[in-house]
């Protein structure tokens, strides 16, 4: 073990510090590595311990999905426990993420969508190889207008892949479509397009000195030769080739076949080192975190229980401190929502189910009202309310659709669904305050249950008829 981490402690002493994120994949014969740096506005972050077995539904998506955890992870948080910027499982699989100014989602449809950063929780959860990611038809949602994101992932076998979302589809390079295992900010089909116009790759420029996305992505590509046996420490020129140490906060590398990490931070530059097997993933035993820039050496010990304050703490300062995308205008109580998440997450044997989905159903819908109350928007004026409900069958939705047309709601044509659920959307005129909406949700949630379906949300316009209120 000593000898694999002075490997690794190597690796990340000269892991450079770009002026955006960089990550790679790096093999040698025993090992897999896989390193990324962590470039932004903000430095806060925990390392978090994620339990197999507990029970998840999505956070604020239509139509929500519910999951439960496979597998444990060891993930790196900033904005919000349960969402990521990275992380590898128990099966070796690592996900990371990076800016990518050229995202545009997928729009919304009939299959479940997780926000960009559970998205990556999600699949830490549940998947044990890139073909399980690759293949699923879970939708990446954005976590906010203006954030666009891209991912590489790898894993244990030594498969890997970029993921990216293009003018509203999903692009997977992987196999020969991924000749070099390394991701920046541009778009990988741009970063390849100008590897190839340099020396070595089929062009005749040569290797640039700059330290642009683009550049970066050429130097990185002329470290790797993926299938060269020796040892990891011959490749490392990838890793100095792009040194320029202004932003980068975090710098993280994995050992995928061995479950090994080790980081460092900019404010604390110490080597930190933890082994996925010196952990307790099982359901029901506390969640352990650590303050990313805390101690030096084999920190496992030093894991703590997660205190209640801990996690807004973070959130908060997350979000007040990243001006990008007016993440920092965030209201106060979505922060509180965000940061209130993990307290929806059970162990399945702990909660009823029926019971858990209605109580984060309550937690949604007050923050729907309390985004109302924000905009100036008091509920009291008479509006078009939308509901939508899921079914595991067309005859069920149908029964679903007679009964609220008895009910005097107007009820949209049903789809001729494909997917394995059935969607019924259904409106009527109502007003939007506490005291209305809240019994009306419930009514509808338990004639859903009774026929097998689940209550997925509501929306309704803004109608500003008084000042707007002060986030408390």
């Amino acid at each position: 073990m000593m000898r694999f981490f002075a490997l690794l402690t190597l690796l990340l002493l000269f892991l450079p510090a770009a002026r955006a994120c960089t990550t790679f994949r790096v093999r040698s014969d025993e090992h897999l590595l896989f390193g990324q740096n962590y470039d932004w506005d903000v430095d806060a972050g925990l390392v978090v311990v994620n339990k197999r077995g507990l029970a998840k539904i999505s956070f604020n998506q239509a139509p929500s999905m519910t999951w439960t955890s496979k597998y444990g992870s060891v993930t790196f948080n900033q904005y919000g426990i349960e969402f990521p910027i990275g992380g590898m499982n128990e099966k070796g699989l690592v996900i990371a993420t990076m800016w990518l100014n050229a995202t545009k989602y997928e729009p919304q449809d009939e299959r479940p969508g997780l926000n960009v950063l559970q998205w990556i929780q999600y699949h830490l959860d549940t998947s044990e190889t890139v073909e399980d990611i690759a293949t699923s038809d879970v939708r990446i949602a954005p976590y906010a207008p203006g954030i666009g994101l891209h991912y590489l992932v790898a894993d244990a076998t030594g498969d890997v892949a970029a993921i990216e979302v293009l003018r509203g589809k999903q692009i997977v390079h992987r196999g020969e479509s991924l000749p070099v295992p390394v991701l920046t900010n541009n778009t990988y089909a741009e970063s390849l397009e100008h590897l190839r116009q340099h020396n070595g790759f089929g062009g005749e420029l040569p290797m640039p000195e700059r330290r642009d996305s683009l550049s970066r992505f050429v130097r990185a590509a002329a470290g790797i030769e993926a299938d060269r046996p020796g040892p990891a420490a011959d490749k490392l020129s990838i890793l100095e080739a792009a040194g320029d140490p202004v932003r980068t906060q975090w710098s993280i590398v994995y050992d995928l076949k061995h479950g090994r990490i080790v980081w460092r931070t900019k404010a604390n530059p110490e080597i930190r080192r933890v082994s996925m097997s010196e952990f307790d993933f099982e359901c029901g035993s506390p969640r352990k975190i650590i303050d990313i820039h805390l101690g030096a050496g084999y920190v496992s010990p030093t894991f703590m229980d997660l205190a209640p304050h801990v996690n807004l703490e973070l959130v908060t300062t997350a979000f007040r401190n990243t001006p990008r995308a007016n993440l920092d205008k965030t209201p106060e109580p979505v922060l509180k929502a965000v940061a209130g998440y993990p307290d929806t997450v059970h162990c399945p044997e702990d909660v009823n189910t029926a019971e858990w989905e209605t109580s984060y159903g309550r937690i949604r819908d007050r923050k729907v009202i309390q985004a109302l109350r924000l905009e100036g928007d008091s509920g009291k004026t008479p509006r078009q309310v939308d509901h939508w409900v899921y079914f595991p069958s067309q005859e069920k939705a149908q029964a679903y659709a007679s009964w609220l047309k008895e009910q005097g709601f107007t009820v949209y044509p049903l789809a001729d669904a494909e997917s394995a659920e059935v969607a019924v959307q259904f409106h009527s005129i109502t007003s939007a305050t506490t005291d209305v909406i809240l019994p009306l949700i419930t009514r509808l949630e338990e004639h859903a249950r009774s026929l097998s379906g689940r209550y997925d949300g509501w929306e309704t316009p803004v109608i500003a008829d008084q000042p707007p209120a002060t986030a408390e």
